[in-house]
């Protein structure tokens, strides 16, 4: 009713037989930004592990709460190193991006976007990060495209021995 002051009180167990409620370590204003599907990894190969959360910009946050990178692309799908040079990347795709890309781990920097006939569409279950060429070092990455004019599917799969800048066939 307007006008009354009124005050709700609630108690709870803390799970885990908790003495007390865990205090909070520090806290992030994730902004405006869509969350996508957060994650915590060791992207940037210093040992500790980062949060990573958004699409369009996707941000790379320290667990310390200190951004370290934001990049103009979709939700993360896959973390490893495909050309096996020691170096962590990120395969990344969503809804709004064409095509799927790999990007740097310690810089959120485009290292490849898918080029070719077709188009992903959107991503989101056209391609898989996986080992799949026996004797071929790294990941690779399969997609499926497909050229609405002429209703053509096609699969291809991109290997990256000789490192992400120089993906082929």
């Amino acid at each position: 009713m307007p006008g009354q002051y009124i005050r709700y009180l609630a108690q709870a167990e803390l799970p885990c037989n908790l003495p007390g409620a865990p205090k909070e370590s520090w806290s992030y204003d994730l902004g405006r930004l869509p969350l996508g599907a957060p994650l915590c990894a060791d992207v940037d190969d210093d040992g500790e592990k980062e949060l990573l959360y958004g699409s369009f910009p996707l941000v790379c946050v320290s667990l310390s709460g200190k951004e370290k990178w934001r990049c103009d692309c979709g939700e993360v799908f896959a973390i490893t190193d495909f050309d096996a040079d020691g170096h962590t990347e990120l395969l990344v795709g969503g809804v709004g991006e064409k095509e799927p890309s790999l990007i740097r781990g310690t810089d959120g920097q485009v290292l490849w976007q898918r080029t070719g006939p077709g188009a992903v569409a959107g991503c989101i279950g056209r391609f898989q990060a996986a080992k799949l060429l026996k004797g071929v070092k790294g990941q690779q990455i399969a997609c499926v495209t497909e050229e609405f004019g002429s209703n053509a599917k096609i699969a291809q799969v991109w290997s990256f021995e000789d490192g992400c800048r120089s993906a082929r066939l």
